[in-house]
């Protein structure tokens, strides 16, 4: 989600759970964006700002003191991050470049050298998820990762248990959440697609799989809609990666669409259960969400080649996709709605300014609307670095040709707008401006604010309401023919 600054400061405190006694442990600093501990509980990294430069402040137990290690730049291949320790606590796990994509690896703090060994990687994503650990022995055994099928272990009899899961589930990401001391029972989260979240208790021996708890329960597998992959190339051929949700019951030909890009931009669509996405195919639309250049976890080629690219590029990337889909027949090209939140809300925005005559409607929930204004709040005063400039662009003329609101008088389709007064990440100022700036031309929008709503429609009566508006929206400006 856009906004980039590294949030308030943070302060480690240990907490008595029996009498709620609370002490701090590690006060804030205001150079220290965030802090982190061993398996001991000590406070042993702190992720150090010092002008742009970003760096692993660790204690070393034998020499009582900090280290300033594995510098970079935000944004850069040198990118070095500490994701835990082991067992031992001279031994560190990274998350680094390994190739062009990051990958696991472990530093011994007592070499000379720092040598990073590899640990694990992935051939085709970036490796994430945090590191998993025996209940037994606490050594790390594996790692909770998004681009596979799941969990993913280090030793060959419990990736054989994975292995055996994914093979009976194999449409899945399937999670091992915790193991039983003698690791015949475990605690097991699966989810994709079509498959709403549901938690398993495991047995190894004999081998038994038994549904505890759903988090759709009204959701089960057979009333969603199928999803597919939909590989595209853009118009200057890159590659990108996206998913096509179709209705269920209706021929995949000329079909009301969404076209549904998501928000970060750093961010991507997985094969994980969408509510969005089956939101709008349960009404009869075909929904494309796409990794544009921009989204992570593709490596840092893809990442970079969105670097100063809204409104340009990246745009294009989602424009190409619906094309593609006109293309080979999928959707009708005179029912197609950009809709999208955060800076998916923005993309909706801009593609009907660059593209007025392409798009039917627009639907911006806690979108973007002003670049200029989202890159001037986003810059620290205190260093000549700011990431927004890098990301998104330096202030100046240019920030302003790609903000939606200074365009209002392109835009010829009906636009919602739905913001939270509360939101922090995306000020709800975007969508006020953009509201007034149609409104002033006699352009149709609607506009629906969600009292005490922060950015990500956390509060359960507001996402409804959300819902509804959507709903009521694309019922009077793209009817499909399941309404």
């Amino acid at each position: 989600m856009p906004g980039f600054s590294g949030g308030p400061h943070n302060v480690i405190y240990k907490v008595n759970i029996r009498n709620q006694r609370v002490v701090a442990v590690q006060n804030s600093e205001s150079s220290i964006l965030s802090w982190s501990t061993d398996l001991q509980h000590r406070v042993r990294v702190g992720l150090h700002l010092n002008d742009g430069t970003l760096t692993s402040r660790i204690y070393d137990l034998n020499t009582k003191k900090w280290r300033e290690l594995w510098p970079y730049t935000p944004l850069s291949k040198e990118q070095t991050s500490v994701i835990g320790f082991g067992k031992d606590p001279d031994i560190v796990y990274l998350r680094a470049a390994y190739d062009d994509r990051l990958a696991i690896f472990k530093v011994d703090l007592k070499d000379p050298k720092l040598e990073k060994n590899l640990v694990y990687s992935d051939p085709n994503y970036d490796v994430t998820g945090s590191l998993i650990y025996d209940p037994n022995s606490y050594e790390v055994i594996g790692i909770n990762s998004t681009s596979n099928q799941g969990s993913v272990y280090f030793s060959d009899k419990l990736n054989l248990l994975q292995k055996s899961i994914n093979k009976l589930m194999p449409n899945t990401q399937n999670y091992i959440y915790d193991l039983t001391d003698d690791k015949n029972h475990y605690l097991l989260y699966t989810t994709g697609a079509t498959e709403s979240g549901t938690y398993y208790l495991g047995q190894r021996n004999p081998a038994k799989l038994t549904a505890l708890e759903y988090r759709y329960r009204s959701l089960p597998p057979e009333t969603l809609s199928s999803v597919q992959n939909y590989p595209y190339s853009a118009r200057d051929g890159l590659a990108i990666e996206a998913k096509l949700t179709l209705p269920k019951g209706q021929k995949p030909k000329k079909l009301p669409t969404i076209i549904f890009p998501h928000g970060g931009p750093q961010a991507r669509d997985s094969n994980a259960f969408d509510y969005w996405s089956q939101f709008f195919a349960n009404k009869g639309y075909a929904v494309l969400q796409m990794n544009f250049r921009g989204s992570t976890g593709e490596g840092f080629a893809h990442r970079n080649a969105g670097l100063q690219k809204w409104g340009k590029e990246m745009q294009d990337d989602i424009q190409d996709g619906a094309l593609k889909l006109i293309k080979d027949g999928i959707a009708d090209p005179d029912k197609i709605c950009l809709a999208g939140a955060s800076y998916g809300g923005y993309a909706a925005l801009m593609g009907v300014v660059k593209t007025p005559d392409f798009y039917h409607c627009a639907l911006s929930v806690a979108g973007v609307s002003d670049v200029f204004d989202l890159v001037r709040d986003n810059r620290d005063f205190r260093t000549k670095y700011n990431i927004a400039d890098k990301q998104i662009g330096k202030l100046g003329g240019q920030l302003k040709d790609i903000s939606p609101v200074n365009h209002a008088d392109k835009i010829k389709v009906p636009v919602l707008l739905v913001h939270g007064d509360a939101d922090r990440q995306v000020p709800i100022k975007h969508s006020e401006r953009m509201h007034q700036a149609l409104k002033s031309l006699d352009k149709p929008v609607t506009y629906v604010v969600l009292e005490n709503e922060d950015h990500y429609l956390s509060n359960e009566d507001n996402r409804v309401a959300t819902f509804k508006a959507m709903d009521s929206f694309l019922n009077q400006h793209l009817p499909s023919n399941a309404n």
